[in-house]
């Protein structure tokens, strides 16, 4: 089960219940509130709960700078990569971290919800240390290392 899973993008106006119907595998969604407003949303699925709480505003900021850390570190040494994926965090206005809950062990479905998800938001999503982009390809992080060089795994 990935472990807590983040989704950045750039339009939060998105997260609304147009998105959640749209979405087969959400069976119901809730806002989480308190006293400050929307905290979150608490969305059902066939095989769990999935908690998505809002990154504070006050909080985004360390949260990009870390990501692009992350980036720069992971991909040094390609230029046009690198280019591309920090051109992909410039317009970042929101960040989601996601909090899972499964009732029985299906990764599968799971992972086919979390590439939707982060698709309808075309958001980027940081998993498994790496970050994947809204089409579901890995952008940066051990699995865009895979995908780019599988001789040197396979060697």
């Amino acid at each position: 089960m990935p472990a807590n899973p983040k989704i950045f993008i750039t339009d939060p106006s998105m997260l609304g219940s147009k998105l959640f119907d749209a979405l087969p595998m959400v069976k119901s969604f809730n806002s989480i509130e308190d006293e400050a407003g929307a905290q979150g949303i608490l969305l059902e699925t066939p095989w769990g709960k999935v908690k998505i709480s809002f990154i504070a505003e006050d909080a985004l900021t360390a949260e990009i700078e870390a990501l692009e850390g992350f980036i720069e570190s992971k991909l040094a040494s390609n230029e046009d990569q690198q280019m591309y994926v920090m051109t992909r965090t410039y317009y970042l206005q929101m960040a989601l971290d996601l909090e899972i809950s499964q009732n029985e062990k299906n990764d599968d479905d799971l992972h086919n919800f979390l590439f939707e998800f982060n698709s309808a938001l075309n958001g980027i999503m940081f998993l498994y240390d790496s970050i994947w982009d809204y089409d579901a390809s890995p952008i940066c992080g051990p699995h865009f290392d895979e995908a780019e060089f599988p001789e040197e795994k396979e060697a």
